[in-house]
């Protein structure tokens, strides 16, 4: 599903529909909206409204700490997706075993380093299935989806 923005008019709150809710990106946004919501929230002298838009606030806020939580450890979104507990293990092997055959291609700074896992579960996420239960067979459609994407860049 593409993204889709509108603005309220007079308002300035932007409104988002995304499939991907999570990485540094994302993060930033989340945090700027929360801020937005903060402030317009300061501004309203009606204090129902008032409560109401700081509640949005701390959903946005919530959303940019999620998002920094998978940049951090990439493996939280796989356990946030819906699997089973076979195909979770199964998936939480590939990742280890893929992240162990190409962690030599992203040493340097640690936020290229999080940014190539995060790629890489991203690319597992999309090739898993609620069946998939061979690890070899996730770590190798995984690694062959990161490198096309990697070409397309």
């Amino acid at each position: 599903m593409p993204r889709q923005r509108s603005r309220r008019a007079g308002r300035g709150i932007l409104t988002a529909v995304t499939t991907d809710l999570s990485g540094p990106e994302q993060a930033g946004r989340w945090r700027s909206l929360e801020a937005e919501a903060l402030d317009l929230a300061q501004s309203m002298s009606d204090a129902t409204a008032e409560q109401a838009m700081l509640s949005v606030a701390d959903g946005y806020r919530r959303l940019a700490e999620r998002a920094e939580a998978v940049v951090r450890d990439p493996k939280r979104l796989i356990d946030g997706a819906s699997f089973g507990p076979n195909a979770l293990e199964a998936i939480h092997t590939a990742f280890d075993a893929a992240w162990a055959e190409i962690v030599g291609h992203f040493r340097g700074d640690g936020v290229s380093v999080r940014a190539a896992r995060l790629r890489l579960a991203k690319a597992l996420l999309s090739v898993a299935s609620k069946d998939s239960r061979e690890p070899e067979v996730l770590k190798q459609a995984a690694l062959r989806t990161m490198a096309l994407d990697y070409r397309r860049r």
